[in-house]
């Protein structure tokens, strides 16, 4: 059976909704991966998520650096260096968290085709992962998507990441 991994896009939540969800599917950790972690909704700003999830024992994690949108081409930018060590920092940290919980990869656009979330799916359904994208409470879809449909060979990141 393969290793479940959620999605999921705060867009404008109430934050109680977002907590509430997260609780449904027994998060235990966020990985925010906006390249810049802050919000119009205060509580959606890194600081204040952070310490909002501590206070529900949910952990959070800051990958934007290496896997943040807005790059101009993130198709491209996916076989960069930065892209991989940042790939290979989310496997490793999925592998260990996933043993106790579940992670969920974060990031603003509710829904994930809008959003470079689709391409991180990709990639971890290609790596054999089961993505699932939260939209509402009781409503997600499932990534069934691989990264060949973004014209991408799975061959060279399950290279690049073997040892993930």
């Amino acid at each position: 059976m393969a290793e479940i991994i959620y999605t999921i896009g705060y867009d404008a939540r109430e934050l109680e909704e977002f907590l509430d969800i997260l609780e449904k599917y027994s998060i235990g950790l966020v990985i925010d991966v906006r390249r810049w972690p802050k919000s119009r909704f205060q509580y959606y700003s890194r600081g204040y998520l952070e310490n909002i999830l501590a206070s529900k024992n949910i952990g959070y994690i800051w990958l934007g650096k290496e896997l943040g949108g807005f790059r101009g081409g993130y198709i491209e930018y996916m076989v960069s260096k930065e892209f991989i060590n940042g790939a290979r920092r989310l496997l490793k940290i999925v592998k260990e968290v996933n043993s106790k919980h579940f992670s969920c990869i974060l990031c603003r656009e509710r829904i994930p085709w809008r959003c470079h979330r689709r391409f991180l799916a990709s990639l971890l359904y290609s790596l054999g992962y089961k993505v699932i994208h939260i939209i509402g409470l009781g409503h997600v879809i499932e990534q069934n998507y691989p990264l060949e449909h973004y014209g991408l060979d799975p061959k060279y990141f399950i290279e690049k990441l073997a040892n993930a």
